[in-house]
């Protein structure tokens, strides 16, 4: 098993202003990109939130299951169980 340590401050906003930059990518209005989008967007809500229990029990309500899949490895990235890399690095088509 990869073992990560817990991102800084400075990580997080490192992840949110890559997220918020793939958000931005043309293509996110594709239809078969709507669970990136969907994830994308709560993992940006995710990032920002001090209060992950509450956050954790949204991502059940996501509609894609690439879209929880995303917000979970959001939540993973602040318990240092997923690299800035994995997060961030999906491929918008």
């Amino acid at each position: 098993n990869l073992s990560f340590i817990m991102p800084t401050e400075n990580q997080i906003k490192d992840a949110v202003k890559a997220i918020k930059k793939q958000l931005e990518n043309p293509n996110i209005d594709n239809e078969k990109n709507v669970g990136i989008k969907e994830g994308y967007t709560k993992a940006v809500e995710i990032l920002g939130s001090p209060n992950l229990i509450w956050i954790y029990g949204q991502v059940s309500e996501l509609k894609t299951e690439q879209g929880r899949a995303i917000a979970i490895l959001a939540i993973d990235f602040l318990n240092g169980k997923c690299s800035h890399k994995h997060l961030c690095k999906i491929p918008i088509q």
